[in-house]
């Protein structure tokens, strides 16, 4: 390891000198008295394979001016400690707006060190008036409770460690509860776990919410991979995150108003979406998700008003009726 340590330790030194405005064309007996310096004596043939791995490797500019008698880079902007492209810095910036919109929490710190990092030596200077996540927004739940659990399961999820969780659930007690987390999720600007119950009677795969974690912790427990997950099929039939392992998917017949057609065929309502007729009557879908108690599935539907009508199930139908019947009483009085 320190080998490998004190090489890269050269690369730098190398390419501190070859930047050298002022001792510009570094002789190859100059790269060996300084990196002798600093490392102990170094060869010829040490200094000889730095340069042609610098070359090699990281596509290092480095030439040899017969002239001067001395080495430089034929790019002046060029640094070995940063490779990377000006677009490559835009992408990082943009990605550091992504991770901004989730507030302080670990991993915005620490990926602000790694883009600091990437920036460091490079050609491209990362001020607050030009940086690029100043000139977009990205829509993010006011609500930041929860978020600085993120990192921290994502982690776990990594080390397949059982996990233990101080639940607040909002129509129960608070609990103590056993994990082993598989998948996080986002939803409408919230964030969810979904991890096997080690708790639960039913011993199930199920959704926590972050912002009812208080706490989390290493379990003793061992970890358990739940045969009946499947991280691609488990939010099939969902819209958010409803998911009941108790229901089985339904399909839904929808008439959307003509108006919003070309809407609701460029934005699908959900995945499993498919077009049953588009005419003068309007466009007719069907859908396939979880039907019974799902709450998700009938504010979207009031959501978008009279744009949007249920055809079938009549439950579902029924439903619907009474949640409007319920809204106007409500302006009735």
């Amino acid at each position: 390891m320190p080998i490998v340590k004190n090489a890269f330790e050269r690369y730098l030194e190398i390419d501190r000198c070859l930047r050298n405005t002022m001792k510009p064309y570094p002789s190859i007996n100059f790269l060996i008295e300084k990196l002798s310096e600093k490392f102990g004596k170094v060869s010829k043939s040490t200094v000889d394979k730095d340069i042609n791995y610098m070359k090699e490797q990281r596509n290092a500019p480095i030439k040899y001016s017969r002239d001067r008698g001395g080495y430089y880079y034929a790019d002046p902007n060029y640094s070995f400690q940063n490779p990377f492209t000006q677009k490559d810095l835009y992408v990082f910036d943009f990605a550091t707006a992504a991770v901004n919109v989730y507030g302080y929490s670990e991993i915005q710190e620490n990926f602000k060190g790694i883009n600091n990092l990437v920036n460091t030596g490079g050609t491209f200077e990362n001020t607050d008036e030009y940086a690029p996540f100043n000139c977009i927004q990205i829509a993010g739940a006011n609500l930041k409770v929860g978020y600085k659990w993120i990192f921290d399961l994502y982690i776990y999820i990594q080390e397949r460690q059982a996990i233990t969780i101080d639940y607040h659930p909002y129509d129960r007690e608070p609990e103590v509860r056993v994990i082993s987390p598989y998948l996080l999720k986002e939803s409408k600007g919230r964030w969810y776990i979904i991890g096997y119950d080690h708790n639960a009677e039913s011993k199930l795969t199920k959704v926590f919410a972050l912002d009812r974690i208080q706490e989390i912790g290493r379990s003793r427990d061992r970890f358990f991979n739940d045969p009946l997950f499947n991280k691609l099929e488990y939010f099939k039939y969902s819209l958010g995150v409803y998911h009941n392992w108790n229901a089985k998917p339904e399909k839904v017949l929808i008439l959307l108003d003509k108006k919003m057609a070309s809407y609701f065929l460029s934005m699908p309502i959900h995945n499993t979406q498919t077009v049953i007729s588009n005419d003068q009557n309007g466009l007719q879908i069907e859908i396939e998700v979880y039907v019974e108690g799902n709450f998700e599935l009938i504010n979207l539907i009031l959501g978008y008003g009279h744009s949007m009508k249920v055809l079938s199930p009549i439950e579902l139908k029924q439903k619907i009726q009474d949640e409007i019947k319920k809204i106007a009483a409500n302006y009735e009085k």
